[in-house]
């Protein structure tokens, strides 16, 4: 009697349980659970002690105190995006434990959308948990909360955070070495993007359309709008569609390069 042949549907469903639950044996994912709520505490203990002993004033907008705590989201969404995504391909190349995944009666390109969805899920979860921080600060130094910019915002934190995903797979796609694509996305991340954003704004003026880091300022769009030019180190802010398209084109063209690669790619750990 031969077994069902699950569909690619089910496959994927498994694909992504497994890979959560990978997150959770490693404890990959308790650790940026940790660290956003040492980071959301340590804010709001200084935030407390500065406004109380009467070093700074008490926020009066809840929209601009929100935007400013969510300055750090993006960060946390790097970290996150590279610590969870950064080897979800490169393992099964770089160590003998791709012999035994690859030759499994799953499509490649199933496994690979299965710990994509995981990994952007986690992501998220872990952004999620710091705007509940940031909402929480907001309503307990100002009193409420912009409600409508608040679910916009994280609307569109969550397309971010499938973009920084993506970069990831794309660098844990072309590096073997699981601890070097991690490495890899951070620099570009961190670094890289960062640098050339701020040299291209502030030594040419040119908008840096296409960076990931400039798009992340449309996280805070929803719930404050800002000048096209004004705001971003002295030179441009993005316009809410232009980030949503920028974080759109990462998305679809670092996974569709991932893909490319890890379907082809052979295993020769």
């Amino acid at each position: 009697m031969t077994e069902p042949v699950l569909s690619d549907g089910r496959q994927l469903l498994i694909a992504t349980r497994y890979q959560l639950q990978s997150y959770l044996r490693t404890y990959r994912f308790l650790a940026m659970i940790i660290f956003v709520i040492v980071v959301g505490s340590l804010l709001f203990g200084v935030l407390s002690y500065l406004v109380h002993s009467g070093r700074i004033s008490a926020p009066s907008d809840s929209s601009t105190f929100l935007v400013g705590y969510l300055t750090l989201l993006a960060l946390i969404v790097y970290f996150s995006a590279a610590l969870l995504g950064g080897d979800a391909i490169s393992t099964d190349f770089g160590a003998r434990t791709g012999y035994y995944t690859l030759v499994l009666p799953i499509r490649r390109r199933v496994l690979l959308l299965g710990r994509y969805g995981a990994a952007v899920l986690a992501t998220f979860l872990v952004a999620v948990l710091f705007y509940v921080f940031a909402v929480a600060s907001d309503i307990y130094f100002t009193g409420s909360v912009p409600v409508a910019g608040l679910l916009g915002s994280i609307a569109v934190t969550l397309l971010f955070c499938a973009a920084a995903v993506a970069l990831a797979f794309f660098f844990s796609s072309i590096v073997k070495t699981p601890a070097l694509s991690i490495l890899l996305t951070v620099l570009m991340l961190f670094v890289f993007l960062p640098l050339v954003v701020t040299l291209i704004t502030a030594e040419a003026n040119i908008e840096p359309w296409f960076s990931l880091t400039y798009a992340a300022a449309a996280i805070s769009e929803p719930i404050v709008s800002v000048p096209h030019e004004a705001a971003f180190g002295g030179g441009f802010s993005p316009y809410l569609w232009e980030g949503l398209v920028i974080m759109a084109a990462y998305l679809v063209v670092f996974l569709l390069f991932s893909y490319i690669v890890y379907e082809f790619k052979e295993s020769s750990g």
